[in-house]
């Protein structure tokens, strides 16, 4: 999904990047992230508004409105006047 949208990067803004869920800690994310050519970034701050590479936060819920992401998510992009978008 990420590739289909052409996302360049992904930030990773978690304290502790790790995940129960399968797949979604650190490094198994972001080896499969580069396997598809898409960079994995982890910060605790919410990306670099002088770049102009696409960038995504990713979730692990189906539901955005569930994810405490979507707090974080219209605030940055209101504070970098980035356009927010959920995939």
């Amino acid at each position: 999904m990420l590739s289909a949208h052409r996302i360049d990067r992904v930030i990773d803004v978690r304290d502790l990047p790790l995940s129960r869920r399968r797949g979604f800690s650190k490094t198994p994310l972001a080896t499969a992230l580069t396997a598809h050519g898409i960079e994995y970034v982890h910060l605790r701050q919410a990306g670099n508004p002088f770049r102009r590479e696409k960038d995504s936060i990713p979730r692990e819920e189906r539901r955005p409105e569930t994810c405490h992401r979507s707090i974080l998510s219209p605030r940055v992009a209101r504070r970098l006047g980035l356009r927010q978008v959920d995939l």
